[in-house]
């Protein structure tokens, strides 16, 4: 049998190699960072586990994502000293999930990098497949400009842009707190944003050393000046969803007043009035933290629903 190829899949096959070399050449290396005035320390590297010599009480949050390897430098100027730590994943989207649950806490994104944040004394960047944080640390403080110097000569080293994972990208963007999103895959992201207790009810990643089967995204919403929470979880099958859902009831159910589920729908209203809504379809699963408002909560999901959803008829 022969196989025939059209002009623009050809077209495609042959620029494959040069795309791969340009991705390849996308690359951050600290061992070339330079800033005038400051002077910087050996380059230290860090692959896989080891990691956890150098971070040891953040470093699961970075396992979460596909960890690959780590660059980390000091520069000193008199007694100002700048630490730059590099974190490169397998992934532009999974580099995305790690900047958006370590910078939680920032008020504002900036445009340098793919996206960057600042909080407190850290400075967060995504960057294709890295994540970069700069950190002030010595005894006497450094401006923000300062900070940006860095910020900026890291990304200087490559100009490529890259996307949001796509469930990021299909939450609603009117009303959208930018700076609340937040994507990832593993159970101990999700408990920055919420803890639901000590058993694993939505089925999240738990092992790093598994693959993970999920992938969330959280967003806040300000309408008519009420803020509302969401998130939404792509398991890959409609059995864990389904599951899922059920756990979540389950663990509501002591502090419930009233529970309905008429599936897709569901809504659990606590003794405070406060209102939970679930939507489950396909292999989607959707919550709101507890609410003052479900019928907005519900328009959310609708909308994020017709996005993300196979369309019927």
């Amino acid at each position: 049998m022969r196989l025939f190829f059209s002009p623009l899949v050809c077209c495609l096959l042959a620029l494959y190699p040069f795309a791969k070399a340009a991705w390849a050449s996308e690359e951050i290396s600290l061992a070339k960072l330079e800033v005038a005035g400051w002077q910087p320390t050996a380059l230290e590297s860090y692959v896989g586990k080891k990691l956890y010599d150098a971070i040891d009480g953040y470093a699961d949050f970075h396992m979460g994502f596909n960890f690959k390897d780590s660059e980390r430098r000091f520069f000193t100027n008199g007694e100002k000293r700048i630490e730059v730590f590099s974190y490169r994943l397998d992934s532009p989207e999974n580099a995305f999930g790690l900047f958006s649950v370590m910078r939680k806490g920032a008020p504002e994104l900036l445009d340098i990098g793919n996206e960057a944040a600042s909080a407190g004394a850290v400075f967060h960047m995504w960057k294709g497949a890295y994540y970069i944080t700069v950190s002030d640390l010595g005894k006497t403080e450094c401006t923000q400009e300062e900070i940006l110097a860095f910020a900026r000569a890291v990304d200087a080293q490559f100009a490529g842009k890259y996307t949001k994972p796509a469930l990021v990208e299909a939450l609603p963007k009117t009303n959208l707190v930018s700076s609340s999103v937040t994507y990832f895959h593993y159970r101990n992201a999700l408990e920055r944003l919420t803890y639901l207790g000590e058993g694993n009810v939505l089925l999240l990643g738990e092992d790093f050393d598994k693959p993970y089967d999920v992938e969330a995204a959280y967003g806040q919403f300000v309408i008519d000046k009420t803020k509302y929470d969401l998130i939404v979880f792509r398991y890959d099958s409609p059995k864990k969803p389904e599951t899922a859902a059920k756990n979540f009831v389950e663990m509501m159910e002591g502090d419930l007043k009233t529970s309905t589920t008429n599936w897709p729908w569901a809504e659990l209203v606590e003794r405070n009035g406060k209102q939970t809504i679930l939507f489950r379809e396909g292999n989607i699963l959707m919550l709101s933290f507890p609410t003052a408002k479900g019928d907005v909560v519900r328009d959310l999901m609708k909308d994020l629903a017709a996005r993300l959803l196979p369309k019927t008829g």
